[in-house]
């Protein structure tokens, strides 16, 4: 899923930004969404584990 967001956002980000910064732009993407996922997935593991 991670390789899957930054592979995403490398593409879009090349094709608006164009070259390195697109690459940057799409890693820091591809992290975030990898980062709230990873997150929610948790939080929903601790309301399970409560109730």
């Amino acid at each position: 899923m991670l390789l899957l967001g930054m592979a995403i956002g490398i593409y879009l980000g090349m094709w608006i930004f164009g070259g390195i910064l697109g690459v940057v732009v799409g890693v820091a993407y591809g992290s975030a969404l990898h980062a709230v996922g990873f997150d929610r997935r948790r939080a929903e593991a601790r309301q399970g584990q409560a109730g």
